[in-house]
């Protein structure tokens, strides 16, 4: 997959942050298959560019008929021993939970208060990486990523590479009869590569104004 994108604010190639021009290979199965291109434009709107990419088998080649060989009994061979087996090297797995910005924020009452979190690969293997509460007020609230899936409790992240981040939104709405607060959300990353592998916690407070 190749992309081409000037004059806007960041891209992010299947929820994964890269640069304006790149390209990326993909491994098909036999099945149809979607890559989304997420566009953040200047006026900080997204966009999503869609490409469908289909399996075409190659067309299978007549087998030849099998014909009589006149079976000649082989001459024994010197066997080499097989090779001591090398170890397979240990993966090393981490995570980093960023938060944008403070970790104290005021939104009106009776709108939505969105906050920016970065999670990153800090591993040397491609991860799924999952966003999870630890703490969370009673204010209804979200995690989404840049192609719009959302969730209210986990948020997973597939196939991020080794150093690189994903952008992740927690959008909270306050209710019109909200105390001043503040309340809190606190949020950890977790490896799916090593379950036991965590970010350090990220907590943010929210004032009603």
């Amino acid at each position: 997959m190749t992309w081409n994108v000037e004059n806007v604010r960041a891209v992010y190639y299947e929820n994964i942050g890269v640069d304006g021009q790149g390209e990326r290979e993909e491994c098909m199965g036999d099945r149809m298959e979607d890559y989304v291109l997420t566009v953040m434009l200047a006026d900080g709107s997204m966009r999503n560019f869609t490409t469908t990419v289909d399996y075409i088998p190659p067309t299978p080649t007549p087998e030849p008929q099998p014909t009589a060989t006149e079976y000649i009994a082989p001459t024994p061979t010197w066997t080499p021993p097989l090779p001591t087996a090398t170890p397979t090297p240990a993966v090393r797995y981490g995570v980093r939970l960023e938060l944008t910005g403070s970790d104290e924020r005021s939104c009106s009452r009776g709108a939505e208060c969105e906050i920016e979190l970065r999670l990153t690969n800090t591993g040397d293997a491609l991860d799924d990486i999952t966003l999870y509460f630890t703490e969370a007020a009673s204010w209804s609230r979200t995690l989404c990523r840049v192609d719009g899936v959302c969730s209210e409790d986990r948020l997973a992240v597939a196939g991020v590479g080794p150093g690189n981040s994903a952008l992740i939104v927690l959008r909270v709405a306050v209710p019109v009869d909200a105390e001043a607060g503040p309340v809190a959300y606190r949020l950890r990353g977790q490896s799916q590569g090593n379950g036991d592998v965590q970010s350090g916690q990220v907590s943010v407070q929210i004032h009603a104004e």
